[in-house]
């Protein structure tokens, strides 16, 4: 019985290691936003974009809170000013390409590209 209080202990403190580190490490940030298509989102003046899932909010160079999670960019939400907020699946970093770069999608068209989307977790 004694044996399995002191496990409950230990558990319990290192939960509360976890609570603690997960929302002492976040940090918030105002940018602003613009929805270039479904869920991905650029942060303006920036060479990151943002993909959500089941975001509605349509954002063109819109002010938002964005709020990150742990160490670096690896999960987050975007606080809108009108309450509603939209979980942060995946941080991408916007990369040149040469000019006239194709690609294929996924129905099988070849199409002239820009940039990629690579995704990342620094700034």
């Amino acid at each position: 019985m004694k044996k399995n209080f002191v496990y409950f202990l230990i558990v319990s403190f290192l939960v509360f290691l976890s609570l603690i580190y997960l929302f002492a490490s976040s940090v918030d940030y105002k940018v602003y936003i613009t929805q270039k298509s479904g869920n991905y989102y650029k942060i303006e003046q920036t060479n990151l974009w943002i993909k959500t899932s089941y975001c509605y909010e349509y954002a063109y160079y819109r002010e938002v809170t964005l709020r990150t999670y742990g160490y670096g960019l690896v999960k987050g939400r975007i606080f809108f000013e009108n309450g509603r907020q939209c979980q942060v699946d995946e941080f991408y970093k916007e990369v040149p390409v040469n000019y006239k770069t194709l690609g294929i999608t996924m129905d099988g068209r070849i199409v002239q590209i820009d940039f990629l989307l690579v995704p990342t977790t620094t700034y």
